[in-house]
């Protein structure tokens, strides 16, 4: 005699006919359970699954809002970095090559627009006193 449908796959009522493999029921992939290893460890669960991924899957919104956060937080701290301290990754005494005839040039320049910038700095000085 065939099983009894019921609603509830846990009420399946199984008849024995003599044959070993009604006896059995019919499970879906979707509700067996995973087959379990025993071993927990700091990694992984008793059924062998990684907890940084039962972790994402049970909390996918906690899990993108937090790496956006981590994100922002460390262009906000790189961003203050060089607006404090300036360019990180080129430091000005690195950029110039002696031999270089357009690296003597730029340090000409430099230093010219440095002296008129101080001339014109004491010439408003001297305006300011008067």
């Amino acid at each position: 005699m065939p099983p009894q449908l019921s609603n509830n796959m846990e009420d399946v009522d199984l008849k024995d006919d003599g044959d070993d493999d009604n006896l059995k029921k019919e499970e879906t992939p979707a509700s067996s359970p995973a087959p379990t290893t025993g071993k927990s460890s700091c990694f992984s669960d008793e059924r062998g699954n990684l907890r940084f991924v039962n972790m994402v899957v049970k909390r996918p919104n906690l899990c993108f809002g937090l790496i956006l956060g981590i994100c922002l937080l460390i262009n906000f701290v790189l961003f203050r970095l060089v607006f404090q301290q300036g360019n990180p990754f080129s430091n000005p005494e690195n950029q110039f090559d002696m031999e270089d005839v357009r690296s003597l040039q730029y340090d000409s320049l430099r230093l010219a627009r440095d002296e008129v910038r101080a001339k014109r700095e004491n010439a408003a000085d001297d305006e300011s006193t008067t």
